[in-house]
């Protein structure tokens, strides 16, 4: 029996009493409340928490004043160095309760983004080279072929610049002595020019 009160005083003091979280120490309702106000080791672990804070916030102040001093030389293009890269900051101590601290950001105003790149000039098209009016022919330039019939019984003979159609002579011999039963031949037609004749040459007579 008094060991069950024994178990029963010891059970019922542990809900009623209650521990500090910084030394683990055991006090009652009212004792943990005076304790807490006097504690050398909350003093100690707050005092550091706040000292860490203020350096970390120093920190974080002195590399925003480093970016924006790097962003104002750019924009003057003074400075020809390379930019230095800018350092990370360092995550905030967690607070007393032990949760993450979060970090405070500035309002969009006071941002100071990099400046779009100006816009790249169109280049001019570059004029094309005059040829020269009078231009001398090369050597490669295609060799006029002439084209020259067989001379006749009185050695005379045709040139032409392209491969004619038909004799113009003959033609022209038939309009002025046709007549019926006429002995001349009549015009023959040779065949059609070769490919490369885009038109018709009147023959040169020599």
């Amino acid at each position: 029996m008094k060991l069950l009160l024994v178990l029963i005083f010891i059970f019922w003091s542990l809900l009623v009493m209650a521990i500090c979280p910084f030394c683990q120490v055991s006090y009652g309702d009212k004792g943990i409340k005076q304790h807490l106000k006097k504690c050398s080791k909350k003093s100690e672990r707050l005092t550091a928490g706040a000292a860490q804070a203020v350096s970390v916030e120093q920190e974080r102040v002195e590399t925003f004043a480093a970016n924006t001093a790097l962003a104002d030389s750019q924009h003057t293009f003074l400075d020809e160095t390379p930019p230095e890269i800018p350092r990370a900051l360092s995550p905030l101590p967690p607070g007393p309760s032990g949760r993450p601290r979060r970090r405070a950001r500035l309002p969009a105003r006071y941002r100071d983004d990099a400046p779009d790149p100006p816009t790249p000039i169109a280049q001019p098209a570059e004029p094309e080279p005059e040829l020269p009016e009078n231009i001398e022919p090369t050597e490669n330039a295609p060799r006029q072929t002439w084209i020259k019939t067989e001379p006749n019984a009185h050695g005379v003979y045709k040139v032409f610049a392209n491969r004619p159609t038909h004799d113009q002579m003959i033609q022209f011999l038939w309009m002025i002595f046709a007549a019926p039963r006429s002995s001349l031949p009549r015009p023959v037609h040779l065949p059609l020019p070769l490919p490369g004749s885009p038109f018709l040459t009147r023959p040169l007579l020599v």
